[in-house]
């Protein structure tokens, strides 16, 4: 299972050797007095920046901080970005970024970005099949398609359906491209899929059922997202990064209560087609962001499906102790 999630982590630490020997030594600029922080952050185009963008365009102001929201494909791609000095802070898979640091790559959590809801209502994710609902253990023998192998995708899906009563272990697990989906389990080719935001609500409107929503049951208030850095920039720059987080708390908090808002700024950025946007489940934001006990905890639920050839050392991952700044 964890061969293939990690084999692109392999080449990136290789490459980090250099990466951090080169212009990793650049520091965001400040103004000429001292007052506003420059801050380069690394945000996907997709739901998950939400509270980026809301905190760079009405909190920052607060904050003492000038955000540059860079757009990335993914958090894997950020963090060479981080080590040679394009990025400061980024967005990146919660997962993602522990399997990162479980390679030796030198990263640190500096706060959770999004989490797990227990509220079924909330989950962006769902497991689907073509025929009726007979629960999760018709699952069993079948073939499963997720995003990603080894990943939090396939994570998400197992441990929803072991907490739901079945056993992800008797389960046929495939990957597959989540545009190819619906289309997959309604063919046949597969029996069930793991679809999460925008895809579950294409695979509902598609006319599948759905048999579980898996990070309500299995995974909630478990990190989803989470805001990553250098070692190096945590170090020399801790003031910038718990202003940014102070700013991107206040953001989340602010999209989470009022809906309309987040979906307005979510379509300023996502190429989505409007009413799909407003049909999405968005990501629940986190409204304490650096509280990261709920990192360890993905720890060990990513350590009971031998997802890590090694565990992250969380002394080095975790040790920071951030707060969010005060506005």
């Amino acid at each position: 299972m964890k061969t293939k999630a990690i084999c692109a982590f392999v080449a990136l630490s290789a490459a980090l050797m250099s990466a951090a020997c080169g212009v990793g030594d650049s520091a965001p600029e400040q103004s000429t007095d001292g007052s506003v922080k420059k801050v380069r952050v690394g945000v996907p185009a997709n739901a998950n920046g939400i509270s980026a963008y809301i905190a760079a365009r009405d909190f920052a102001d607060d904050y003492g901080l000038q955000v540059e929201a860079v757009t990335i494909k993914s958090g894997a791609e950020a963090v060479p970005m981080l080590m040679n000095g394009q990025l400061d802070i980024s967005l990146g898979d919660a997962l993602g970024t522990l399997m990162a640091s479980s390679n030796g790559v030198p990263v640190v959590v500096a706060g959770v970005a999004s989490v797990a809801s227990p509220d079924p209502t909330l989950d962006p994710s769902a497991i689907f099949v073509a025929g009726p609902d007979t629960g999760v253990t018709q699952l069993e023998g079948q073939t499963l398609a997720v995003s990603a192998l080894g990943g939090a995708p396939e994570l998400i899906a197992r441990a929803g359906i072991d907490a739901a009563g079945g056993s992800s272990e008797h389960v046929n697990f495939v990957e597959l491209n989540p545009a190819q989906m619906a289309n997959s389990i309604s063919s046949g080719r597969v029996k069930a899929g793991l679809a999460i935001e925008p895809f579950t609500t294409a695979a509902s409107e598609a006319g599948l059922t759905e048999v579980l929503r898996p990070m309500a049951t299995g995974y909630a208030e478990l990190p989803v997202t989470v805001w990553f850095t250098s070692q190096k920039f945590a170090q020399t720059h801790r003031d910038t990064v718990e202003s940014f987080l102070g700013a991107v708390q206040s953001a989340g908090v602010e999209a989470n209560r009022d809906l309309p808002r987040a979906r307005k700024t979510a379509g300023e950025f996502i190429e989505m087609d409007p009413r799909v946007l407003d049909a999405i489940r968005l990501p629940v934001f986190a409204e304490n962001v650096t509280d990261v006990d709920s990192v360890e905890e993905l720890v060990q639920l990513a350590d009971r499906y031998d997802l890590f050839d090694k565990k992250p050392d969380l002394g080095g991952l975790l040790g920071q102790k951030f707060e969010a700044a005060a506005p």
